[in-house]
């Protein structure tokens, strides 16, 4: 969808259509309830077999920005290793 088509289906909402949603195993990780807009989205992912799959296999970040662009990326879930080096005192 595009700006027009969200300002002309519904009125803007108090903190605008942006949007931050983690996924992982079909469910959204984070509170989505403030936003009607990552509900509808997830409703909809979870209809989608593909979509489901690969929530099965990983953790995804996806935002919808002030300009209307979706943003989705796969959160890594290993275990992270420190890039500091370790000084002496």
């Amino acid at each position: 969808m595009s700006a027009h088509e969200f300002t002309g289906v519904s009125s803007r909402p108090k903190g605008g259509f942006q949007f931050n949603m983690q996924v992982a195993n079909g469910k959204a990780i984070n509170n989505i309830k403030e936003s009607r807009v990552a509900q509808d989205l997830l409703f909809i992912l979870q209809q989608s077999q593909k979509a489901n799959e690969l929530m099965e296999s990983g953790s995804y970040e996806i935002s919808l920005d002030k300009k209307f662009v979706l943003h989705i990326q796969k959160l890594n879930t290993g275990n992270s290793t420190s890039t500091e080096n370790d000084q002496e005192l």
